[in-house]
Parts: structure tokens; sequence; C-alpha cells
């Protein structure tokens, strides 16, 4: 999922571009719009990822945009690589951030998906990380991860699952692994799934 990650650090630094929408109404700083979809393109012509929400508002003044029911496709050479939902989404464009809140789903195209849930999902883009809260969960055909929170930071590539973590692996035989940790880090490049807990023992999987 490295790619996915790479690929919206880059993508949401130029927010307020290539924006499709159909005005239903506006005041002095507030825009009410139907079918709101925001597209954005590499220099080269490449598509990089598209916003949508059936209903939305944006305040002008301070460049907020609140969107119903938010879709967020990723590509990656014009091949749709990963989508985000969520109920409902905020972006603010001066702070460079986006919550997205409600039902979170990240979703790859793999052939056998990894699925990421939460209840609310934080984008900082400018410090290159993101925070996962509310019942996340990581699930694909080999491990079904669980915990209150997680974070990942784009330098290392790593997701880190805390607050506690519990841990589900079944091998190529079906036999099932159960592990309970405080915290859980899981490896991007790898997928090694390390488990840490204050007692200094540490299991390692790799799948």
């Amino acid at each position: 999922m490295n790619k996915f990650y790479n690929l919206i650090i880059f993508s949401f630094i130029f927010l307020i571009s290539s924006c499709n929408v159909k005005t239903i109404s506006k005041s002095d700083t507030r825009l009410k719009i139907n079918n709101f979809k925001l597209n954005q393109f590499s220099n080269n012509g490449e598509k990089l990822y598209s916003i949508k929400s059936p209903k939305s508002t944006i305040n002008q003044r301070e460049q907020i945009y609140n969107l119903d029911k938010t879709t967020i496709d990723f590509f990656d050479n014009n091949k749709l690589k990963y989508t985000i939902n969520s109920d409902i989404s905020t972006l603010f464009n001066i702070e460079k951030e986006i919550i997205l809140e409600g039902n979170i789903k990240i979703i790859d195209d793999a052939e056998d998906k990894t699925i990421i849930n939460a209840e609310k999902f934080i984008w900082d883009i400018n410090k290159s990380k993101f925070k996962l809260t509310g019942n996340v969960s990581l699930n694909n055909k080999f491990i079904y991860l669980k915990s209150s929170e997680a974070s990942l930071n784009k330098n290392t590539n790593i997701i880190e699952f805390s607050n506690p973590v519990s841990y589900k692996y079944k091998d190529n035989n079906d036999e099932e692994y159960s592990i309970s940790s405080e915290n859980a880090y899981y490896d991007l490049k790898s997928n090694k799934v390390i488990f840490n807990s204050s007692n200094k023992v540490k299991t390692k999987f790799v799948y």
C-alpha cells in the first residue's frame, strides 16, 4: 500500500484545481454545490485522484469545503489503485488538512483486497502523516488487525496500531493464531507485522 500513501501526499497539495461543480446557490462567503467533483492531474497529464460528493458547501472566505458522502479515488498510471469512502468530510485548504468522518473505508484494487476501516481519518499534508481513530481495523486474506487508533509516518512507511491491539492470522494451512498487544507495527513495504508490549516481548509475522 506504500504507493497509495506516496500518491496521496503529492496529490492533496494541489487540492483546489480541476474542479467541476454544479452550483445551486451562493451567498457572500458560502457556495452550495450539487454533484461536486474535483480531479487532479500530474504535469504529464496522468490522473492522480478524484473527489466526489453529491452535496457540498464551500466557505469561500475561509477556504473550507464541507462534503457529504465523500468518495476519493486514487490512480497510478491512470489505473484505479485505492478508494476512500466516508459519510462526510472537511477539506481545509489553507491548513492543508482533510478530515473524513463516519464509516471510513480504504480499499485497494488488488485481487486480494486489503481493507482499512475506521470512524475518523485525519490527514496532515504538510507533515506527511495521517491518523485513524475509532474501531480501526485492517483486514485481508491472511490477517485481521484491530485497535482503537492508528497512525502512519510516510517517511518510514509503517502504520502503528495502538491502545490496545488484537490480531488474528491465518496461514496457508488455515491454521489461525491470535495475539493481543499494546502496539503493532505494520510495514507497508515488507508486509511484516511486529508486536510490542511493555514486557519487552516482540513477535513478528511475515505473509
